[in-house]
């Protein structure tokens, strides 16, 4: 399987544009992830410029993995998404992406690696509109995908993908080796260059716990 490099020209200019996409995609009402999911996400993976063609062919783009932990937001885990497992597609390519972790078992999973979608982690094309709480409340779905196209708003199969850590862009972020545990756990604070997406994190989907 292999993972499209960074289109950014550093981690902090990534983890900036992944901010504006989850704030795109719980704000602007043609996009907006319902509240109830939001509010019982246990973490998200934001994806920018996934083409469906290169997923196809065993490429695809560059995202973060961030966690709900005891102490507030993990710092962001820096992933590729690749893989030939593509489901419906909304123009065969997606601008960006997100999916929405629901259960405890999703967060343990990327915190030990590879993790492939509809294998280890069930996914879905997440509920939207009235009937988004009660589905929420009942799901045993571990991810919710949310997708946007050139202006289009829309689910997004992505069943047969890989998500992998970037494990270089991690130790440059970080300024050391860093597991994927270390990181979704909270054990790693999150550096200055994430405060942009902490911002957006605490806004749009609030842990109740005082940053540090």
């Amino acid at each position: 399987m292999g993972v499209a490099g960074t289109v950014f020209a550093n981690a902090k200019e990534e983890v900036k544009q992944d901010a504006n996409i989850l704030k795109n995609f719980s704000t602007v009402p043609e996009r907006q992830i319902p509240p109830a999911v939001l509010k019982n996400a246990k973490g998200f993976a934001i994806f920018h410029v996934v083409d469906v063609a290169l997923l196809v062919n065993g490429k695809g783009g560059p995202g973060i993995v961030v966690s709900r932990t005891n102490t507030g937001w993990s710092g962001p885990m820096f992933v590729g998404l690749g893989g030939a497992g593509v489901g419906a597609q909304i123009g065969g390519k997606v601008k960006d992406l997100v999916l929405v972790l629901n259960t405890d078992k999703a967060v343990e999973a990327l915190s030990h690696g590879n993790v492939k979608l509809g294998a280890e982690l069930s996914v879905s094309a997440g509920p939207s509109g009235a009937s988004a709480e009660a589905e929420t409340a009942f799901t045993n779905v571990d991810m919710y995908s949310y997708a946007q196209s050139n202006g289009v708003f829309a689910g997004l199969s992505i069943e047969g993908s890989v998500i992998a850590p970037r494990d270089n862009v991690n130790r440059e972020f970080y300024g050391k080796n860093v597991t994927a545990s270390d990181i979704l756990s909270g054990k790693m604070q999150a550096p200055a260059a994430a405060e942009p997406l902490m911002t957006v994190l605490d806004s749009v989907a609030p842990t109740g716990v005082a940053r540090r």
